[in-house]
């Protein structure tokens, strides 16, 4: 007897067993959301919708304090039934256990505003007499009624804000904009994220500067709006290249004074390269590395600029380093002044005043972390960039006991000792001594050197000692790449 199945039963019977295996599984781990998901969204697949339903209901009765499950069973009673009421009634069951939860205040508002789009867009196509359509759009008042009780219950600007951006993305939402931006305004009239958002969305600049001034006068010249206004002002700046902005800008800078915040004060000290606005930015901002960073750099410049037929110059180079030391000590919290000695540096070895270079560096090579690499690598550029046989020696042995030092300083010394394989070879090991257990490349360069500048039979020997001392996922690296280069040679 022949027996035969319909695909469809086949394919019920395995989207049951399916079925079955999410239910074992969401018994087995009940605190991991994701499968309750995955199990809806294989549910929405097979075309399961009484049975996703069924599952949302249990996921909110496991998960009432979780956005997530609120926000994705609104949308699927929306969205996927078609049941606005159903969907309504979901968010505000979730906003009695999240009151506070601004996800969902705006999902609310963004489910309501797209039914009132939605019965909009019918009203054109059934072209509804204007009587009945303000019946059938109640004239956006439940859009109305939601925005009032968010606000309320979140009574902040940034979220008002945030809802009525959600009503300008909609087509033809001008009416009900009109009615909400006046809500706003009458409790927020004080702050800058109202009047920002008004400029923003102006039609020209000049309107978008009318209504920045505004703001001043009703924000009491507020530190974050005057941030809004100048930083709007420098993006036209940047956008349109035209100079008259960035003086724009610079007056604003000017009239805000001591309100600006940090990174528009310094900002202004960059587009002046005025000496004494960063002066004045470092007595405010007194143990900001990059005040001080811009302050040197600009004490330098002006400097060299004064310095022809200066008499005093030799009395301003001590000036100068006076500032440094200044900066050093407003910035002793600060674990790298990397910046701060670059420029000081860099300043002395410009103007050819390598006696004072010397100085700095002699002190500088003893300090800790990433600025005493950073000194020793330039120590380390300056001496063997004219040093004979004798100096480059006697440098690397006192670097070698000045320790840390960096992978950038041994590979200098690899290519000025490269004659020398005794040499190459207390560098390579000297390197190993302080890189050899992380780093797979320098045991493989060693490696390389060996087999073709020194002898072979040492590679062996450098292998095993590689293998024995590289930690972790590096001896697996190492072998890896030691395989490849066998191979490629």
């Amino acid at each position: 007897m022949k027996i035969s199945y319909k695909k469809s039963e086949i394919d019920h019977s395995i989207s049951r067993r399916i079925d079955l295996l999410f239910r074992k599984a969401e018994y087995k781990f009940i605190g991991d959301i994701s499968l309750w998901f995955s199990h809806i969204e294989f549910c929405k697949l097979v075309r399961w919708k009484s049975h996703a339903a069924q599952l949302f209901t249990r996921l909110l009765q496991l998960y009432p304090n979780r956005v997530e499950a609120w926000v994705a069973c609104a949308k699927f009673e929306f969205e996927e039934r078609g049941e606005v009421d159903s969907a309504r009634k979901t968010l505000q069951r979730g906003l009695r256990f999240l009151k506070d939860s601004r996800i969902l205040w705006a999902e609310y508002f963004r489910m309501e505003l797209a039914y009132w789009e939605k019965i909009n867009k019918r009203q054109e196509v059934l072209e509804l007499d204007s009587e009945e359509a303000r019946d059938a759009l109640f004239d956006g008042e439940i859009l109305l009624i939601v925005f009032r009780h968010a606000i309320e219950q979140i009574p902040r600007a940034e979220f008002a804000i945030e809802l009525l951006r959600i009503l300008k993305s909609v087509k033809n939402s001008g009416r009900i904009y009109e009615r909400i931006l006046p809500i706003i305004e009458e409790q927020f009239l004080n702050s800058s994220v109202l009047w920002t958002f008004k400029a923003t969305s102006s039609k020209t600049v000049g309107e978008a500067f009318t209504v920045f001034e505004q703001g001043l006068v009703e924000c009491e010249e507020n530190i974050d709006l005057w941030t809004e206004y100048i930083q709007f002002v420098l993006q036209r700046a940047t956008v349109t290249k035209q100079p008259k902005y960035v003086q724009k800008a610079l007056q604003l800078m000017a009239r805000a004074g001591n309100n600006l915040p940090k990174e528009l004060t310094l900002e202004r000290v960059r587009l002046t390269r005025d000496v004494e606005l960063s002066r004045m930015a470092t007595e405010r901002f007194y143990d900001d590395l990059e005040a001080w960073t811009i302050r040197l750099l600009l004490e330098c410049i002006t400097l060299a600029q004064n310095q022809n037929g200066d008499t005093a110059a030799n009395e301003r180079e001590d000036e100068i380093w006076s500032v440094f030391e200044m900066a050093e000590r407003a910035c002793l919290s600060h674990k790298d002044v990397t910046s701060l000695w670059k420029v000081i540096l860099t300043f002395y070895k410009e103007k050819g005043q390598f006696t004072r270079l010397k100085s700095a560096l002699e002190r500088g090579i003893l300090k800790p972390g990433i600025t005493g690499i950073f000194l020793k690598e330039f120590l380390v550029d300056v001496t063997l960039s004219n040093a004979d046989s004798t100096a480059t020696l006697k440098l690397f042995n006192r670097l070698v006991a000045l320790k840390p030092l960096s992978m950038t300083i041994y590979d200098r010394f690899l290519d000025t000792f490269v004659e020398d394989a005794t040499m190459v070879r207390n560098v390579f090991e000297e390197a190993i001594r302080e890189f050899g257990k992380n780093n797979e490349d320098l045991w493989l360069s060693y490696i390389t050197w060996e087999q073709q500048n020194g002898f072979a039979d040492n590679s062996g020997i450098l292998y095993q000692r590689a293998l024995n001392s590289l930690e972790g996922a590096h001896v697996k690296e190492f072998v890896l790449l030691y395989a490849l280069q066998t191979q490629l040679t």
